[in-house]
């Protein structure tokens, strides 16, 4: 088993209320985490839970595909040394009705690229600069599902992997 001392590291995790990104925001409870969800009492519920198991963190409520919002929640925190973009699926919009994708127009993308795409990308932009500054620092796109398995049916948060490394 690799370990990686997180002593004096800062950690984001975005969508992180419940699922794939409490579990992350739980095994990071060694550095400070800033746990994210657009449900404010979600955030502060894996909050709680790691401060009780002896762990550091912080609720950040902010929607990721609101690159404003993202840079005011992080402004005047300590930098950030992880950032995980786990935040995923149709976001506030809910999925609505899904169909094959072969009957699908751009209209109903939209809500899954914003915030799978979009709400990475606003993320890595705001906390990239003391990435560099500090020479330090590690980002990753959360993806709990392969592509491979994705069917034509059903977009996902597997789809955004691709297209943040491009």
């Amino acid at each position: 088993m690799i370990t990686i001392d997180l002593t004096g590291r800062t950690s984001l995790v975005t969508g992180a209320g419940q699922g794939v990104g409490r579990a992350i925001a739980r095994h990071l409870a060694a550095a400070a985490v800033l746990v994210n969800d657009l449900d404010a009492q979600r955030a502060q519920g894996v909050v709680d839970e790691i401060v009780a198991a002896h762990g550091s963190a912080t609720a950040v409520p902010f929607d990721v595909t609101d690159y404003a919002a993202v840079q005011a929640s992080l402004a005047g925190r300590a930098p950030i040394d992880i950032l995980i973009n786990n935040a995923g699926n149709a976001g506030t919009e809910g999925f609505g009705e899904r169909g094959p994708f072969a009957e699908s127009s751009p209209e109903d993308w939209e809500p899954f690229i914003k915030v799978n795409l979009y709400g990475a990308l606003n993320c890595c932009r705001t906390v990239l600069p003391s990435m560099i500054t500090k020479r330090w620092g590690a980002s990753s796109p959360s993806c709990p599902t392969p592509p491979d398995l994705v069917t034509p049916a059903a977009p996902s948060t597997a789809r955004r992997k691709p297209a943040l490394r491009a």
